[in-house]
C-alpha cells in the first residue's frame, strides 16, 4: 500500500511539473505585456502617432504577438543559463535592451534623413526600451525560478577564453563578416523592393550591385566603418548568451542567432507613420535573415576550438 501511494504521489508530481512550467511561461508573457504598458508611460506626446482604426487594431495584435515571442525567447535563454539572480537579470536586460532598442536606433540615427524623427522622439524610443527591459528582466528571473544558484554554475566554463591576439583576430573577422552580411542582405533582399528604393532614394531604379555600392560609399564614406563598429557591438550582445548558456556549441550558436534575429526584427511589425508597410516588410525579411546568418557566424567563430 505504501509503495502504491508513493508511486501515485510521484506520478502526480511529475504531472504537475509541465503545468508549473506552462504557468511560469504564461507569467513571463504577462510580465512582458506589463513591461510594455509601463514603458509606454514615458513616451508622452513625443511618440503620439496617428493610426487608422485598422492600424490601431493591428498594433494591438502585434503587441500581443511580440510580447509572447520575446518573452518566450528570453525565458528560453534564462532557463538554459548557468547564471542566476541579479547576474542573470543583468544579462537579460543587456540582451533585451541592446537588441530590441539600442542597436536599431543607432541605425535610425544613421538613416534619419529618410525617417525624419526628432531628437526628442529618438531619445524617447531609447527611454521606452530601457524601461521595458528594466521591468521585464528581474521579474522574469523571479517568475522563472532562477533566483537560486543552478547546479551548472559550479561546472567549469572555458568558453570565450582567448588570448588578446585571439580576441583581436576573431573580433576583426566578425566585424568584416558583419559588413559583408549587412551590405549583401541590404542589396539582395531589402533593396530588391522598388518601394523601399523609392522611400530612401526617391527613385525606383536599381543599379548593379557594385555600381550601387560605389554610389553608397561615395555618398557616405563612413558607412562601412560605422557598420564595422556595429558588427562588434552585435558580437558584444551575443557574448553574455554564449558565456551563460548551458547547451552545447550547436544549441548555443542557435540561441545567439535566434536572439539577434527575432528580438531585432519583430518590432518592425508594428505599424507606424514613419515607414510604409511595404518598406517595413522588406526590412523585416532583411533583418531576420541577415541577423540569423550573422548570429550563426558569431557562434561558429567564437565557439569553435
Amino acid at each position: 500500500m505504501t509503495i502504491v501511494t508513493s508511486t501515485s504521489k510521484n506520478m502526480f508530481q511529475a504531472g504537475l511539473k509541465p503545468l508549473g512550467t506552462l504557468a511560469r511561461l504564461i507569467g513571463a508573457v504577462v510580465v512582458m505585456i506589463i513591461a510594455f504598458m509601463v514603458s509606454s508611460m514615458v513616451s508622452g506626446a513625443d511618440m503620439a502617432v496617428k493610426l487608422s482604426a485598422a492600424e490601431a487594431q493591428l498594433s494591438g495584435q502585434v503587441l500581443l504577438l511580440v510580447s509572447a515571442v520575446n518573452a518566450l525567447l528570453l525565458s528560453y535563454l534564462a532557463w538554459r543559463s548557468r547564471w542566476h539572480g541579479w547576474k542573470l537579470a543583468g544579462a537579460l536586460f543587456l540582451v533585451q535592451f541592446g537588441i530590441e532598442t539600442f542597436m536599431p536606433q543607432i541605425e535610425t540615427i544613421v538613416f534619419n534623413s529618410a525617417l525624419q524623427l526628432s531628437a526628442s522622439q529618438i531619445f524617447t524610443i531609447f527611454a521606452t526600451g530601457f524601461v521595458r527591459a528594466l521591468v521585464f528582466a528581474p521579474l522574469a528571473v523571479w517568475i522563472l525560478g532562477k533566483t537560486r544558484k543552478d547546479a551548472a554554475a559550479d561546472e567549469p566554463n572555458t568558453r570565450l577564453r582567448f588570448s588578446r591576439s585571439g580576441w583581436i583576430r576573431r573580433l576583426s573577422l566578425l566585424g568584416v563578416l558583419y559588413v559583408i552580411v549587412y551590405f549583401l542582405f541590404g542589396y539582395f533582399v531589402a533593396w530588391q523592393s522598388a518601394d523601399l528604393r523609392e522611400f530612401y532614394s526617391g527613385s525606383r531604379e536599381i543599379l548593379p550591385f557594385f555600381t550601387h555600392m560605389a554610389g553608397v560609399l561615395a555618398t557616405d564614406p563612413l558607412l562601412m566603418l560605422i557598420q564595422f563598429v556595429r558588427g562588434l557591438i552585435w558580437v558584444g550582445l551575443g557574448l553574455p548568451i554564449m558565456r551563460m548558456f548551458k547547451g552545447g556549441k550547436l544549441e548555443t550558436g542557435f540561441a545567439v542567432a535566434l536572439a539577434l534575429s527575432v528580438l531585432l526584427s519583430d518590432f518592425i511589425l508594428f505599424p507606424n507613420p514613419y515607414m510604409p508597410e511595404v518598406v517595413r516588410m522588406a526590412h523585416f525579411t532583411e533583418l531576420w535573415s541577415s541577423m540569423a546568418v550573422f548570429g550563426a557566424l558569431t557562434g561558429w567563430v567564437l565557439l569553435k576550438e
